[in-house]
């Protein structure tokens, strides 16, 4: 009985770690993307820039379980072969990055448009205006939207249980199925969701903090 309840428990713990995985990459993909996206939107051409807002709202507008089912079951026509995990992370990149770019650009916008006038006056390169003055700005100010977007991330994750993803829900679903505990096995699985979302606030507020400290200084 024990050891039926720790393998379960495991299996449940395993699923758990393939969701940290796909949070991870989606971010890591997602958030260079959108930020490249938001100051294309704001510095670019006017045919880019309506370019990519027709773009948001069509993926915004597209459920990611939909996303999630043309990555996976339209690649093979595109001549692409993407495993499940894969799929996964570009359909749920895919679906957050605008919404990541939105939160950058907002927050670009926030910045008085005198600072645009003085590092141009200065004599800034734009990277290093952009690493040295405008970012450290924007984070804290786009931050706490950005949180939302990330719990976001990690609810959507489960997503990937319906392309065969051996992931948190997936897992859990098994063994609830082969257990006959459902309520215990929901139980395990709503908490460990909850966990990381604890988790991933914890270096969020380290981020807003080191910048906040940057900014003032």
């Amino acid at each position: 009985m024990h050891y039926t309840i720790l393998s379960s428990l495991l299996f449940i713990l395993r699923g758990a770690v393939s969701t940290v995985e796909i949070v991870v990459c989606v971010m890591l993909v997602s958030l260079p993307v959108a930020l490249l996206i938001a100051l294309a939107q704001l510095r670019g051409s006017r045919i880019v820039e309506l370019s990519l807002v027709v773009l948001g709202a069509i993926m915004r507008g597209l459920p990611p379980l939909v996303i999630l089912f043309m990555c996976y079951f339209m690649s093979p026509l595109l001549g692409l072969s993407l495993s499940p995990f894969v799929s996964a992370v570009v359909a749920l990149s895919l679906y957050i990055v605008f919404y990541f770019s939105e939160c950058f650009r907002s927050g670009l916008l926030a910045i008085p448009q005198g600072q645009y006038e003085a590092i141009t006056a200065m004599g800034f390169t734009p990277f290093h205006a952009f690493c040295r003055i405008l970012f450290p700005q924007i984070i804290p100010n786009v931050m706490p939207t950005l949180s939302g977007y990330v719990t976001e991330v990690i609810k959507t994750s489960s997503l990937a249980s319906t392309i065969s993803v051996m992931e948190l829900t997936s897992n859990g679903y098994q063994m609830m199925m082969s257990s006959g505990r459902p309520f215990t096995i929901l139980a395990v699985v709503g908490a460990l969701y909850a966990f990381l979302d604890l988790v991933s606030a914890y270096p969020q507020r380290m981020i807003v903090r080191h910048f906040s400290v940057r900014s003032s200084s």
